[in-house]
């Protein structure tokens, strides 16, 4: 029989047994309450976002830490899950479709009796910004627990390689370039796609199991091996232009590059299609060939052309002069001693044969100190322009006092230049200035140079009869003249003389005027020009 269990009084209040029963079912409850308390206290600890819900309404439970901080909400921005469903999902149509998938995973679940399969969606924050998420659920009782792991970074990180080895493949193929790699114990290869492009082989070939090295055209092959097999051996690396043969026959150049690793059990590398840029070398190579041989030829050619011209320099430097002195000594002399018995036509007559005469002498001169620049050797120097110029200037005021000119010649102006050529051109182009500003009753000179894009840029500017711009491409011909000797003396050569001299330089010179307004002459002397 059963201990019957009485109270102070007397009262019979149970048996022995059941005061055993309900002790037994306390510490139940007392311990399942306690391991309730653990596990959430070891999920709001958890780094994943975890929530509970119970019931159909699905109230909210539990939300730890973790998914506070994962989405950005409180516990009063979401009070039931499906409040939260519409703040993580704004878009309605994808929301349903992501709600409808994991109740679909639950039920399965609950049916299954598993874990609820995995859902990967993308999940709105409150700031706005998305996050991947993948979400785990398991059903206990009445109660739905969800664990969710944010994948956004390992997603980005993913694509982030995928873009990097899509770059990679696309740069190979640009630079018809690719890497290998080399077993030493196995012999096995590796190579990346662009070097099965190169040997015209499909991708899924394995060049372990057929030629390998083989693939080197025969002169190559012995190169390879030996560069092979130092690197394995001493570690040393190599680098080299060969020859292939690809699995279609075809002949390509390639440049080779490989090293052991540290533990000399693999050698890995560099592999490069060059076909192109060997046969562009080759053809520069033959066009060489051929512009030197034409350069040989056209020596040949410019040295008899000179022999040529010397001779013909020569025979107008005492062949043509002599008869034009014959013409101006007997016209001066018949001017002279036959005055009287000569009426004024027939002197005039010789005066104009003397004019003509002397005029032929002063273009024989132009153009053998034309000729002369052609075959002058150049020596440069530092040459103090405004120590010239200067110079210059003094001279004209000295042949011709009465004239009254403002000279302007800017300070320290030097030119790395050869000093009797400068002097020629400089010469010139003051000569016109000081020729064209005859008839101003104020003229003026003005020599100084500018930096410009880098360069120095010297000038010669002046005030005088000036020139039409749209003849300007006449300027620098011989004898090309665009004023009468009538209204200005001249042969026409001088400009055509500055424009020889500054082209031996290296530099340029060009004009600017106006009728009646003058004119500037500009000109540079080549990159070495001095500054100062």
């Amino acid at each position: 029989l059963a201990t019957v269990i009485r109270d102070e009084r007397g009262k019979v209040i149970g048996s022995q047994s059941a005061v055993q029963d309900i002790t037994e079912r306390k510490r139940a409850e007392a311990a399942l309450k306690a391991s309730d308390a653990t596990f959430r206290a070891v999920a709001e600890l958890s780094p994943m976002a975890i929530y509970a819900s119970k019931g159909s309404d699905q109230k909210a439970l539990f939300n730890n830490k973790a998914y506070y901080e994962l989405f950005g909400y409180s516990m009063e921005d979401t009070p039931t899950v499906g409040h939260w469903w519409t703040k993580a999902f704004p878009d309605e149509k994808y929301r349903q479709e992501v709600i409808d998938q994991w109740v679909h995973n639950i039920d399965q679940a609950k049916e299954n009796h598993a874990d609820v399969e995995a859902l990967e969606c993308v999940c709105t924050c409150k700031d706005g910004s998305e996050k991947v998420i993948v979400w785990v659920g398991k059903v206990i009782g009445d109660e739905f627990w969800a664990f969710g792991y944010d994948l956004t970074e390992r997603n980005l990180a993913e694509e982030a390689m995928r873009t990097i080895q899509r770059l990679l493949t696309e740069t190979e193929k640009m630079g018809k370039v690719g890497g290998w790699e080399f077993d030493v114990e196995t012999g096995r290869q590796v190579w990346t796609e662009e070097i099965y492009r190169i040997h015209e082989v499909d991708f899924t070939y394995d060049p372990s199991l057929a030629k390998g090295i083989n693939f080197y055209a025969p002169p190559s092959r012995p190169e390879i091996e030996r560069a092979m097999q130092r690197t394995v051996a001493l570690g040393e690396s190599f680098d080299l232009e060969l020859q292939i043969i690809t699995a279609k026959g075809n002949l390509r150049e390639v440049h080779v590059i490989g090293r052991a690793d540290p533990a000399r059990r693999k050698v890995l590398g560099f592999f490069q299609d060059i076909t192109e840029r060997k046969r562009a070398e080759n053809e520069v190579l033959r066009l060489n060939a051929e512009l030197e041989q034409l350069v040989r030829d056209r020596t040949v050619d410019l040295e008899a052309a000179n022999k040529e011209l010397k001779a013909f320099s020569y025979s107008v430097s005492h062949d043509l002069r002599t008869p034009l002195r014959a013409m101006d000594g007997f016209s001066m002399a018949l001017l002279e001693d036959y005055a009287g018995q000569l009426d004024e036509t027939a002197q005039n007559y010789l005066r104009r044969i003397r004019a003509g005469s002397q005029r032929m002498a002063g273009l024989i001169d132009d153009l053998l100190n034309l000729s002369r620049l052609t075959r002058e050797t150049m020596q440069r120097e530092c040459v103090d322009l405004t120590l010239m110029a200067k110079e210059m200037s003094a001279e004209f005021q000295q042949m011709n006092p009465e004239r009254v000119v403002e000279w302007c010649v800017a300070p320290a102006l030097t030119a790395d230049a050869d000093k009797g050529m400068l002097r020629a051109a400089l010469g010139n182009l003051l000569g016109n200035a000081w020729k064209f500003t005859g008839r101003c009753a104020r003229a003026r000179i003005e020599v100084g140079a500018r930096e410009q894009d880098g360069e120095r840029v010297f000038f010669v500017r002046d005030n005088g009869a000036g020139f039409d711009m749209a003849y300007t491409g006449r300027l620098f011909g011989a004898f090309q003249r665009l004023h009468s000797v009538q209204e200005f003396a001249g042969n026409g050569i001088g400009l055509a003389l500055v424009q020889r001299i500054v082209r031996r330089h290296g530099g340029r010179v060009w004009a600017e005027g106006a009728v009646g307004q003058g004119a500037t002459f500009h000109f540079t002397l080549g990159n070495k020009d001095h500054k100062s």
